[in-house]
């Protein structure tokens, strides 16, 4: 008997199946870990994607609201048309299509356009009549210029809280396409739905616009009835599609809160596997030549047996784990992505979003005194333009070094609105005299601390408080009424402070 070959037939009827199960869990553990990689991309993507569109949504959303409520707007002995011409710093300011006020049965007049004419006609105002809500409209053009762009409408309620018309707002979407844009990734991208699925916007080819992707064979899907259902009922999920065969992708979606939206985020298997079919390929060769070596040490010698299969096992496992950590360091990515959306990044301190969400939470949870103190920044175009914007940066991160120092305690909020805005809402005082006391202290130490650049720059702020016993809870009735004590504080020389009160009805001339 010839033991070589009865060895290597030995080793054939063990290792074989071994070397097809290690191939096979291989090749599973990859296949999962692909899938559940593009899923998170996809998902995150989406979140992401939501989250700028939302801000932009909402922000538009939150003037028109506060115009709404604006004595400059609802006194009831003025016209449409005096309406109108009061909107237009509002206009420019916020580089909007167009403001518009119309009465109770649809008469209207709009920035751009003096003359009484009608909205009778169109679904969105009959439905803010008949709800007494604010609707948003899907995209459009505006018959003035040709632009694209997209409606926002809401009631107006006189003195006595009788309907007394609506204020909208035209907003170019090329806002909402260039946000899109920015999201933008080589293997993964958005698209925006009207609610029939029709392409409003693409962010990777501008082609589809318009095109329905479910209808016309361009994205097939599994279970086709199903997916589309829940593609038009429910806020959001996933499904798979593909394109034509081996182009398999992954689609996350989401409906747009308040708006007739839904976000799709696209994931293509064909790029994200690039690199893991360079590894995956790798790894089997790797298999099949530690298999090869066993084959011919067995045909050998029974010693060699064992410690091959060890190499084979140990060299399958830092495979394994070095897949793994390529995970790991992903999703540690992902999650400094998330972190950034809340706080910004050049200040650390909350964003307007995040601000509002915990400032109306404080409010709500007792009734106990707040100011809301608005800071803008004076003069602060001056300094980067004589200095250069490093120099700026450095005053910027200064303020913030004081604000913080000022503002320090943990029920303290503090947000950022802007490049030189920022806002503070604040219970840490007993009588109006030591609120007072602690802002002549903050201006005393941003003065006495600008030496610290190295130049000559006189660091002051302009300042306005206004107090929740005087106006209420309300986070955008304190916003709106600080802005208006901040211009007030700017009329009187800037690097001081002004508290709110009703005599002060001038139009803010930022947000």
């Amino acid at each position: 008997m010839n033991v070589s070959r009865s060895l290597q037939s030995v080793t054939l009827r063990y290792t074989v199946p071994i070397v097809l199960i290690a191939l096979f869990t291989n090749f599973t553990y990859w296949a999962y870990q692909q899938v559940d990689e593009a899923k998170n991309l996809a998902r995150y993507h989406v979140k992401s994607a939501e989250l700028n569109l939302g801000t932009i949504v909402d922000g538009y959303r939150d003037l028109l609201r506060a115009m709404s409520k604006d004595e400059h707007f609802i006194e009831s002995d003025i016209t449409l048309q005096e309406r109108a011409q009061r909107a237009v710093p509002y206009k420019q300011a916020f580089e909007l299509a167009g403001i518009g006020f119309s009465d109770g049965v649809g008469n209207m007049v709009s920035t751009h356009n003096n003359k009484v004419h009608s909205i009778a006609h169109r679904d969105y105002f009959h439905q803010v009549i008949r709800s007494k809500k604010a609707v948003m409209t899907d995209v459009l053009t505006d018959v003035s210029n040709g632009k694209i762009v997209y409606v926002l409408c809401r009631p107006m309620f006189d003195e006595l809280g009788d309907l007394m018309g609506t204020i909208s707002a035209s907003i170019h979407f090329s806002e909402i396409q260039t946000a899109l844009q920015t999201d933008n990734e080589h293997d993964i991208y958005s698209v925006l739905l009207d609610e029939n699925l029709n392409v409003i916007s693409h962010s990777k080819d501008k082609h589809y616009v318009g095109i329905n992707l479910f209808n016309y064979g361009y994205e097939k899907l599994f279970d086709r009835e199903k997916n589309l259902k829940a593609l038009t009922e429910t806020a959001n999920g996933g499904f798979f599609t593909y394109s034509k065969p081996f182009d398999l992708s992954y689609v996350e979606f989401t409906k747009i809160e308040g708006t007739p939206w839904i976000l799709l985020s696209k994931a293509k298997f064909s790029t994200l596997l690039g690199d893991g079919t360079l590894m995956f390929g790798a790894n089997v060769m790797l298999i099949i030549a530690i298999y090869v070596v066993i084959a011919r040490l067995m045909g050998k010698q029974v010693v060699g047996l064992t410690q091959p299969l060890d190499r084979f096992l140990e060299e399958s496992k830092v495979v394994f784990n070095d897949s793994s950590m390529e995970l790991k360091e992903h999703f540690e990515q992902v999650l400094q992505a998330s972190r950034n959306g809340v706080f910004c990044s050049r200040s650390g301190l909350l964003t307007r979003e995040y601000f509002l969400r915990g400032a109306e939470k404080s409010l709500s949870l007792s009734n106990t005194p707040k100011a809301c103190i608005f800071f803008d920044m004076d003069n602060l175009k001056y300094i980067n333009d004589t200095y250069g914007h490093l120099a700026g940066d450095k005053v910027i991160a200064l303020f913030v070094a004081v604000l913080r120092e000022s503002f320090g305690h943990k029920r303290d909020i503090i947000g950022r609105f802007g490049g030189d805005e920022f806002v503070v809402l604040t219970q840490e005082f007993r009588t109006k005299r030591e609120l007072e006391l602690k802002l002549d202290k903050f201006l005393a130490k941003l003065q006495s601390t600008a030496d610290r650049l190295g130049i000559d720059i006189s660091l002051t702020a302009s300042i306005g408080v206004v107090l929740t016993e005087g106006v209420g809870r309300d986070i955008d009735v304190l916003l709106h009424c600080s802005d208006m004590a901040v211009y007030r504080a700017k009329q009187l020389g800037k690097g001081r402070y002004a508290f709110y009160h009703t005599s002060m009805v001038e139009v803010p001339i930022f947000s």
